[in-house]
């Protein structure tokens, strides 16, 4: 156990600020569900479910993963110039996502709705992730907590109030959408109030330098994060093309009740991992393999009892918890619980690619995955099988796209250490 000493006391801690906020954050959501469930129909939250797939998709290449970059120089001032340089990529896919919604608006029959949401919802998620890498660079880890808490308050807060004044699901994207600009607000005022003086000397030489140094993030890293959101995200979409929004919305309230606390505890833990394994880059290189064993290990671990227990209880809790009309979805869960189980314990490694800086291999990775969700899609369209029956194909599909998904990182790092090996002893 010793080759595990050094991630043990500030790692854990770490994990924990960052937890305990999702968990609080989480524990906010999941509360208001049953509210929710009762305000809007499935069908409601079937608009909501595309649009947050939509928006997703689009975060993902928000500000062409620069954001990344923010946590790789020693240098503080590097780091600076590519926080602001990652603001002005976002603010330029800001204007161009508006800018194509409203164009697109006719021919596509877009709603109003998302016309004017997704471009205000992208800058608050995207504004968010760049402050949250400088954040967790500067060890800011209670700060981020805090805002996940205030972003989930605003957004259910809204989302109620909404329901209980207009029926539609007005408010649900209204709510989203604000409640991320307050949550990203007070994000802002915290780093401003310690870290304003590395914003104030920057240079649009180096802006530059630093935009080639790390290209690799926008040529390489944005493809591959497009299409792994688009996998992550594909089963909303097809599921509305193939049998409508209210199947849609019993989908989103699964991702509700199971994957997003798995979701938001994976990338609490990936963030930690991220930030600790881009350090051990620099210093200690040979600790990232054994980090990223213990890591995948302990979620293993922890989750998969849970899992099974979640399984068992679902399909009688769900009506008691969210009302009859949402049956179905507790016959959902334990369908879909190995596909959840799986993305959970992969995907906080998976920015071990980045870390050794093979964007190349990160692309290829992703478009295995979306493979086999596409494929599971198609085969089950061809078949005509049922919802059910789709949701066993989709879940078995995306299981063995997650395991080979971490297997890919983890040969990643095999070879990275044969080559180190390779250099000292030619």
């Amino acid at each position: 156990m010793k080759q595990f000493a050094f991630m043990t006391q500030p790692y854990v801690k770490k994990i924990l600020i960052l937890t305990s906020g999702t968990g609080l954050a989480q524990a906010i959501v999941f509360l208001a569900s049953p509210i929710l469930t009762r305000l809007y129909t499935p069908s409601d939250l079937g608009v909501l479910a595309v649009y947050l797939s939509t928006l997703a998709i689009l975060a993902s290449i928000g500000s062409l993963q620069y954001d990344y970059a923010i946590l790789l120089p020693d240098n503080i001032k590097d780091r600076a110039h590519i926080t602001v340089l990652s603001f002005c990529v976002l603010v330029i896919t800001v204007l161009l996502t508006g800018t194509l919604a409203a164009l697109l608006k006719d021919p596509f029959t877009i709603p109003d709705l998302y016309v004017i949401c997704l471009p205000l919802g992208l800058f608050g998620i995207g504004a968010f992730n760049v402050l949250r890498k400088w954040a967790f660079r500067q060890q800011l880890y209670t700060a981020v907590s805090q805002t996940k808490v205030t972003n989930s308050i605003g957004i259910t807060t809204i989302q109620i109030a909404g329901g209980f004044m207009l029926k539609g699901p007005l408010f649900l994207l209204a709510g989203d959408v604000l409640g991320r600009m307050i949550g990203t607000f007070r994000l802002m005022v915290t780093i401003a109030r310690t870290d304003k003086p590395h914003f104030t000397q920057l240079s649009l030489k180096q802006l530059r330098h630093l935009a080639s140094r790390y290209k690799k993030f926008p040529l390489l890293s944005s493809p591959s994060s497009l299409t792994r959101q688009v996998s992550v995200e594909l089963p909303i979409i097809l599921l509305t093309l193939q049998f409508g929004a209210s199947v849609t919305g019993l989908y989103l309230l699964v991702q509700r009740v199971l994957g997003t606390p798995l979701n938001l505890i994976g990338t609490s833990v990936g963030n930690v991992f991220y930030t600790e394994a881009s350090t051990l880059f620099h210093s200690e290189p040979e600790k990232i393999k054994p980090l990223f064993l213990k890591t995948i290990k302990t979620l293993f671990l922890i989750m998969t009892p849970a899992m099974i227990f979640i399984s068992i209880v679902s399909p009688w809790a769900i009506p008691i918890i969210f009302g009859n009309e949402w049956k179905q979805a507790g016959i959902f869960i334990p369908i879909l619980a190995s596909m959840y189980l799986f993305q959970f314990v992969t995907i906080p490694v998976a920015s071990t690619l980045l870390i050794l800086e093979r964007q190349g291999l990160q692309l290829i990775r992703e478009i295995i995955r979306i493979s086999f969700v596409g494929g599971a899609f198609i085969a089950a369209n061809i078949g005509g099988l049922s919802i059910i029956h789709t949701l066993v194909v989709l879940s078995i599909a995306a299981s063995c796209g997650f395991i080979i998904h971490g297997y890919i990182s983890w040969w990643a790092l095999q070879k990275d250490e044969q080559n180190r090996k390779h250099l000292h002893h030619p």
